[in-house]
């Protein structure tokens, strides 16, 4: 079968796993990835919005000039500020009548537009959090092994492990569910997103709770995948005071609706050789499991100017300048990689199928 063409608009900071996701998947073939010369300048490498080594894929500033190589036009989610920018697009790829995938729900102004043009626009998955309507579910324990992928901080990079750790158990026959918190990568479709009760104010917390064990169990029963993963909302660390991450009520209530039988945990660059273990007994104690593996990324986070700034300021650090580390692996207590190993999620594979088996 022909692969389709797909041009991808607009890329920021998190489209990082939505191309891993999409440059798996034999059906499609990534053209073109379009972003606005704020984000990276044409010819840039999309490494360069995490400071990262290559991936091989190289940003276009003009949209217009990717269009004509392309099948169909992949609307990314994106932040409120380039709304403007998404319109003018889709205007752009309505023109010359090509077919355009919408990741996200558009607002009064795009349903006008996609409204006179409804044929050659699509929304992916009819854009619906996945539901099942079954009341027969009487398991209290989830059958299928859970893979937990959680964060120190909100700044992680969990979702890409998730498509990272998905591609690698596929390539090894395993059928994986994934629940992530990136709608974009909702374009596979065994990518779910965590069910929105989870941040509904008026619902107490034993109800959320109940809801989303009940949401896993039937997600487990419909899918009947061999491995699910999660990736854990927000930051599943305070800092103090002042960075509290909502005192880590999220990762709380996923972790006291359903207990994961392997946590890997996404760390930021610099810790020194004790530091993985002694997080890994505050997780035991605070969410009920410790931390299986650590994967290390180039995220670095500055204490000092974040209290003086009173905001987290962080930055990521060049990949070229820590190699060396991602060479080799540090010997501590808890097993760690590098996220710029190339082949970091092959060995958590590993590791999972061996504590599992």
């Amino acid at each position: 079968m022909k692969a389709e063409k797909l041009v991808m608009v607009p890329f920021d900071k998190n489209g990082i796993p939505i191309v891993k996701l999409i440059n798996s998947m034999k059906e499609y073939a990534i053209k073109r990835i379009v972003a606005p010369k704020t984000v990276l300048l044409s010819g840039a490498d999309i490494g360069g919005v995490q400071n990262r080594l290559d991936f091989g894929f190289a940003i276009k500033n003009s949209f217009k000039d990717s269009l004509s190589d392309c099948d169909s036009v992949l609307i990314l989610n994106h932040e409120d500020r380039l709304k403007r920018y998404v319109y003018n697009c889709m205007e752009d790829a309505i023109k010359i009548n090509k077919r355009i995938i919408l990741l996200f729900e558009p607002d009064e102004e795009l349903v006008k537009l996609i409204s006179a043009h409804n044929p050659n626009i699509v929304y992916h998955r009819e854009l619906k959090h996945f539901e099942i309507h079954d009341n027969t579910i009487q398991t209290l324990k989830m059958e299928t092994p859970v893979v937990f992928i959680g964060g120190e901080f909100s700044l992680n990079s969990t979702n890409e492990i998730a498509v990272d750790l998905t591609v690698a158990f596929r390539e090894n026959g395993y059928k994986t569910s994934t629940v992530c918190t990136d709608k974009n990568l909702l374009f596979d479709d065994n990518f779910f997103t965590v069910p929105d009760i989870l941040y509904n104010n008026t619902v107490g917390e034993v109800e959320k709770i109940e809801k989303i064990k009940d949401w896993m169990l039937k997600l487990e029963k419909a899918k009947k995948p061999d491995i699910i993963i999660i990736t854990v909302p927000e930051a599943m660390m305070i800092v103090d005071d002042s960075f509290h991450a909502g005192y880590c009520v999220y990762p709380f209530l996923i972790s006291s609706a359903i207990k994961p039988d392997y946590f890997i945990l996404d760390a930021s660059y610099g810790k020194n050789k004790d530091y993985y273990s002694k997080v890994s007994n505050h997780f035991l104690h605070r969410y009920g499991y410790s931390v299986d593996y650590v994967v290390k990324t180039n995220l670095f986070i500055d204490y000092r100017l974040s209290k003086d700034a009173r905001r987290l300021h962080y930055s990521y650090i060049s990949a070229k300048k820590i190699t060396e580390e991602v060479k080799q692996d540090v010997h501590e207590e808890v097993k760690t990689k590098s996220i710029l190993y190339n082949d970091y999620a092959s060995f958590i594979v590993e590791d999972v199928i061996l504590k599992l088996s």
